[in-house]
């Protein structure tokens, strides 16, 4: 064991894993349209904090390991002007937001990504009861809410801002309506470099880095290659939309159910190779548990309610972010609030799939909430470092992989 990987495990306060299946957190939670909360979990108590200890981080860097990239996340905020339901308290979002995005700019994040379920409508009787598609009423409240938690909240980063789509962001809304206020950066500093931001899936590289010179096609190649994916559509590629509205069962739709379709599986199998060539190495974002289901590496089987929450497709992403051993350092995830176990990861060469607490989750006034800031490391350790209800973690960078930035070489070729 080197002296760097030492010192990460014997940092104070963080959960870590080198090569056989764990598990972190140990409670569950509702995700929902309409569904109760599993007994067993209640919001902490005053002045509860789970993280921002930044240790094992501290530790590393003073041992000859280097960040080469540090974003922040969020996820499953839920936001809506509404009352209380149960542990979802909808308006505390607002607050939650901007705490993280205080604390995520004081750390200097690169870029900060929110993981889905951005807002809510938890208001059915706004819905026509859900026996009718959704009113105009609903869609401008729901458009709403979504406006207000970019502009008061998410637009404060002062960095690159990315999002991805849950069940919840088109809940009432097409997908199209949703990303016509979830912005996501996109220009000549920070660029998108391959997908169809329209349809929610996209790419860019990090380091962000411009061309050489004008008029020439060399550039210092990203070390690192981070893909979104959007999920919301049925096991026969419809995207979702209206998903509360009375039709959505008929068509397939379901929050169970979440599929990447064959588009994007195309795509990113275009995109993993991509990366193997030039020797970048991967991240994914996906609103839904990558990890669960009958063949899944959670050991021992999950609960049904994992399995509820994980891509209903989830082994055949799998199989692609797997095919090239070490090529996918890690997928990050929402949609499980609180979720039991919080990531898996099996060996070295397979990814970390982990999967964040959801900031909805209990009162802010009882120092309830969920962000955290990730940094991957040199030697491809992932530092997980987590504020009031999202855990600690590190993960160990498998052995030999390194990361870096290259010199100038040719751009590859985005088909």
């Amino acid at each position: 064991m080197s002296p760097q990987f030492a010192l990460l495990l014997l940092a104070s306060g963080h959960q870590f894993v080198a090569s056989d299946a764990a598990t972190a957190s140990a409670k569950r939670n509702r995700d929902t349209a309409g569904v109760g909360t599993p007994p067993g979990w209640a919001p902490k108590p005053l002045g509860h904090s789970g993280g921002g200890h930044p240790s094992a981080l501290a530790d590393a860097l003073q041992h000859g390991l280097d960040t080469v990239v540090k974003f922040g996340i969020i996820t499953d905020l839920h936001y809506a002007d509404a009352p209380t339901e149960g542990t979802r308290y909808y308006r505390d979002s607002l607050p939650k937001a901007r705490d993280a995005v205080h604390d995520i700019n004081a750390v200097g994040a690169d870029f900060m990504i929110e993981l889905g379920d951005f807002k809510d409508m938890p208001d059915s009787s706004e819905h026509c009861a859900e026996t009718d598609p959704a009113s105009d009423l609903c869609i401008n409240k729901t458009l709403g809410f979504l406006e207000e938690i970019e502009r008061t909240a998410f637009e404060g980063f002062h960095g690159p801002r990315y999002h991805v789509l849950g069940n919840h962001d088109v809940d009432v809304l097409t997908q199209a309506q949703a990303l016509t206020v979830e912005k996501n950066t996109n220009d000549p500093n920070h660029p998108i470099s391959s997908g169809n931001m329209s349809e929610g899936y996209y790419s860019f590289g990090f380091p962000f880095v411009a061309p050489v010179g004008p008029g020439t096609a060399l550039v210092k190649r990203p070390a690192l290659r981070f893909i979104v994916l959007n999920a919301d559509y049925t096991d026969e590629d419809l995207p979702w939309s209206d998903l509360l509205g009375p039709n959505a069962n008929a068509q397939g739709m379901s929050w169970k159910k979440p599929n990447v379709p064959t588009k994007q599986l195309t795509w990113l199998a275009s995109e993993l190779d991509q990366a193997r060539k030039i020797a970048q190495h991967v991240v994914v974002f996906i609103h839904y548990r990558l990890d669960g289901g009958a063949d899944g590496p959670i050991s021992p089987p999950p609960s049904a309610w994992v399995n509820d929450c994980t891509l209903q497709n989830a082994a055949v992403v799998r199989a692609l972010l797997e095919e090239w051993p070490g090529l996918v350092l890690a997928t990050f995830s929402g949609h499980d609030h609180v979720p039991q176990p919080a990531y898996t990861k099996v060996d070295h060469g397979k990814p970390l799939y982990f999967t964040h607490h959801g900031a909805i989750e209990g009162a802010y006034s009882e120092g309830n909430n969920a962000y955290s800031v990730v940094s991957i490391l040199s030697d491809c350790s992932i530092v997980v470092r987590g504020w009031a209800n999202q855990a600690n973690v590190t993960i160990l960078g498998s052995p030999n992989c390194t990361l870096g930035l290259t010199d100038a070489q040719p751009a590859p070729v985005v088909v």
